[in-house]
């Protein structure tokens, strides 16, 4: 006879149901399949319990029908086609019989041979198989996507709650203890790259005295970047790295973290080193966490690659906030400079002073030339002054500290305008350091927003050439950069 292989799951529980003990035992005789655990269960005597234990059922339905539609009604109560496969074995195809056929996945009428109930109960315990599978993946993936999503309202929250905040040491904290917790892992630490390019520690997670040493970004002799550092190697190149196990990784130098070890008693096993940068400009940080927990066992573990990209998002917030918070910073000091240097000037008598009223008054004629050669309003009908009506506008510059810009001599307006430009950029205020042109022209333009400066002479400024004029004539080399004047337009 020809032997009949079948592929049924290993130790398989077959519970095979029946009205007696000899209608189970002729099935079981046609059960020979050794990966299938056969269990008996007779009508009316078996704990329904049993069958949520089975991975499939053969039920002989013999001369009474009754006690079996009894028993196959209550398991489809309780689990589907798929869950809880049926096999029905039955000696003649009656009426009776036949109802009984929505309940079950598959069925024998009349004689069979001594394969086949195997054959048909391993193709339904395989499709069982891949039922669990498919459903066990399902629900991998609704969680997965509960997890993402969880995440991704975690990391929309945080950047609200970052930019709102005007603290650099709050938004350091948020954003360190919040990186901890989505990695779940021991500890975090934060660098900020220094203006003389080196890597500073600024905070910590944990409660210990920060190092004070600094990695320097480049080596000092060479020049060359120090890229044997993981986080100067995260910092330059704008990339997360990421260490499964600091003492056998040969890729960087760990040497202070093993001294770190040594000296405490802590192990540093994982660590993942991320980059505090907006989308495509350079780090200003390098957050880095140490010692990922496993969320069951609590064991250290490896950094999962599905949670980097959270953690360099959670980064990318914290460094355009950073970014946007020294911005605010630095306009804060520049126009308190200007304040400063108005009232030096107006006040203090000194070379400076009439170092200044030259460079005013020849850039304030430069704007005037500029305003009389123009066709466009408002300086369509306006005039070159006489040397009268530029002494008294300078002597006004001089005498007046706050003025209405709009409601005064246009020629004043020349000379307020110069007078600003030329204190934000001569050498000579010792409180300051001189700007650029381009960052003047900044400045400029904020207070021309602000209502500060006259709108028509800071255009005529612009379109006019005076400030590149301006530049060439009085600017230190240093200080002639490049201007886009477009972006201050209209």
């Amino acid at each position: 006879m020809e032997t009949i292989t079948t592929s049924a799951p290993a130790n398989a529980r077959v519970l095979v149901c029946a009205a007696s003990a000899d209608d189970l035992l002729r099935v079981r005789q046609c059960v020979s399949s050794d990966s299938m655990q056969c269990e008996d269960f007779l009508w009316g005597q078996g704990d329904l319990d049993r069958l949520g234990q089975a991975d499939a059922v053969i039920v002989w339905v013999g001369q009474a029908a009754a006690p079996a539609r009894k028993l196959l009604k209550h398991m489809r109560s309780q689990f589907s086609l798929l869950e809880l496969p049926v096999l029905l074995l039955a000696q003649e195809a009656t009426d009776d019989v036949f109802n009984l056929l929505a309940f079950a996945n598959d069925f024998i009428f009349g004689a069979w041979a001594p394969y086949e109930v195997d054959v048909r109960l391993s193709k339904l315990l395989q499709v069982r198989g891949q039922f669990l599978e498919t459903s066990a993946l399902n629900l991998q993936l609704h969680r997965d996507l509960h997890d993402r999503s969880a995440k991704l309202k975690t990391l929309i929250e945080n950047g609200l709650l970052m930019s709102a905040t005007r603290d650099v040491s709050v938004l350091f904290r948020h954003a360190l203890w919040e990186g901890k917790r989505l990695l779940n892992c021991d500890a975090c630490s934060l660098y900020l790259v220094t203006p003389h390019k080196t890597l500073q520690f600024a905070m910590r997670t944990k409660s210990d005295t920060l190092p004070s040493n600094e990695i320097p970004l480049y080596h000092p002799d060479t020049g060359k970047p120090n890229e044997h550092y993981m986080s100067v190697y995260a910092a330059l190149h704008g990339q997360s790295v990421v260490v499964d196990d600091v003492y056998r990784e040969s890729r960087f130098d760990l040497s202070g973290t093993k001294a770190f070890d040594k000296a405490t008693g802590y192990t540093t096993v994982s660590v993942l080193t991320v980059p505090m940068a907006a989308r495509g400009g350079a780090a200003s940080g390098v957050f880095q966490f140490i010692n990922r927990k496993d969320p069951e066992t609590h064991a250290v573990a490896a950094f999962p690659p599905a949670y980097i990209p959270l953690v360099e998002a959670l980064a990318a917030q914290a460094a355009v906030t950073y970014e946007n918070l020294q911005l605010l910073d630095e306009r804060g000091r520049i126009l308190d400079g200007l304040v400063h240097a108005m009232e030096t000037v107006l006040v203090t008598p000194s070379v400076q002073a009439t170092r200044h009223t030259d460079r005013v008054s020849a850039l304030a004629r430069m704007l005037a030339q500029a305003a009389h050669d123009s066709a466009q309003p408002p300086f369509a009908d306006f005039c070159l002054p006489d040397d009268d009506a530029w002494n008294a506008a300078l002597l006004h510059n001089h005498a007046s500290v706050r003025w209405d810009a709009h409601a005064a001599p246009l020629v004043s307006r020349f000379v307020t305008m110069a007078g600003v430009i030329d204190m934000l950029t001569d050498f000579g205020q010792a409180h300051q350091q001189p700007r650029k042109l381009s960052e003047a022209i900044f400045v400029l333009h904020a207070l021309k927003l602000r209502g500060l400066v006259d709108p028509d002479v800071f255009d005529l400024f612009l379109v006019s050439g005076a400030y590149a004029h301006y530049a060439e004539k009085f600017l230190h080399p240093e200080q002639r950069d490049a201007v886009d004047i477009q972006r201050y337009l209209g």
